[in-house]
């Protein structure tokens, strides 16, 4: 999927801890607090692929939500097309290019979000015969991936072309990656880089966010030996071009790491904000999606500023305590 570029927002700091205190190693008591411009932008959750945000519109079978084009500021109420007012599940996907909508067993409606129209996918490959147990999950520039489960193999994942329909198999390897923006769809990662068995990779230039579902997410970085643990999970940690943001505890702060710099900073959540369900980065906003203290679910966005800036002030103070030798065999 496309890289995800930071936010930076407008913040004030606070505190003026020592330079040791810039490190990795720094207790959290002692990091630079962020305190963005919150404002409530949605209801029923987002999601963003950097230069697109989708705000999702629970409760109606007509209109699917509200696109945001991040570069612009452009908003289009985006609605099901006429003969997908009844969608199969809630499987709509955000990409690169498309926004992809499961309106039927065997096909699935695309809409592009240059020409904000809808166009028709006829599902190949397994799914077509397997509906129930088989499912569209994400989608690219250049393909749409697929998951069918079933008890005896578990989950089998298959890809299938936008422009061609053509199906292909999984090329995942330990050093291959399924790339859904890609003509060839097979993408060969840096070392010291592995592709997880169970897990996703998020790129941003040189650094990359490495999540197991069921274990840890670490940051590497290309060609060196960097393996920095990252709290959370890959439903709430995001990573841009100049910071990795990640929730690590209920009614907590956003925890944050500057590229390249590899200083500990912390965001301060919104007000009224509760449990975090994730947070998200785009071109323009950082988005926290979290239940408020009295039981309902919002969405909230603060500018993009200059997260940078603060980068800048970090790197001028002592070098972090991660170690980044050159990886072995680089």
């Amino acid at each position: 999927m496309s890289l995800r570029c930071v936010i930076v927002v407008a913040v004030a700091l606070l505190v003026a801890p020592s330079a040791a205190a810039w490190g990795l190693g720094a207790r959290r008591s002692d990091r630079v607090v962020l305190r963005p411009s919150y404002v409530v932008v949605a209801h029923d959750g987002e999601q963003t692929d950097g230069s697109y945000t989708i705000f999702w519109r629970g409760g109606g079978r007509a209109v699917l939500g509200t696109l945001l084009d991040e570069r612009t500021g452009q908003r289009t109420l985006v609605r099901f097309p006429g003969d997908c007012r009844h969608p199969v599940g809630s499987q709509e996907s955000l990409g690169d290019s498309w926004l992809l909508a499961d309106c039927a067993q065997r096909r699935l409606g695309l809409y592009s979000l240059k020409a904000h129209r809808w166009r028709s996918l006829a599902v190949r490959g397994p799914c077509r015969h397997q509906a129930r147990s088989c499912s569209a999950i994400a989608i690219g520039s250049q393909w749409v991936e697929y998951d069918r489960s079933s008890t005896r193999t578990g989950d089998t994942f298959f890809f299938q072309n936008v422009v061609t329909g053509a199906v292909r198999r999984d090329p995942r390897t330990s050093r291959v990656l399924p790339d859904l923006d890609s003509p060839t769809l097979a993408r060969r990662v840096c070392a010291p880089v592995r592709v997880p068995s169970n897990g996703t990779l998020a790129f941003q230039g040189r650094f990359v966010l490495v999540t197991h579902y069921q274990g840890n997410t670490f940051l590497q970085e290309c060609g060196t030996g960097l393996h920095e643990p990252v709290g959370g999970s890959v439903a709430d940690s995001a990573i841009g071009a100049d910071a990795v943001i990640y929730d690590t505890a209920p009614n907590s702060p956003l925890q944050g790491i500057s590229l390249p710099g590899l200083r500990r900073f912390m965001i301060a959540l919104p007000r009224g904000a509760g449990d975090v369900i994730k947070a998200d980065l785009s071109l323009g906003h950082i988005y926290v999606d979290a239940q408020t203290r009295d039981g309902h679910y919002d969405v909230w966005s603060a500018p993009a500023s200059t997260l940078s800036t603060v980068g800048s002030s970090l790197s001028r103070l002592s070098s972090p305590s991660a170690e980044r030798r050159a990886a072995p065999g680089s």
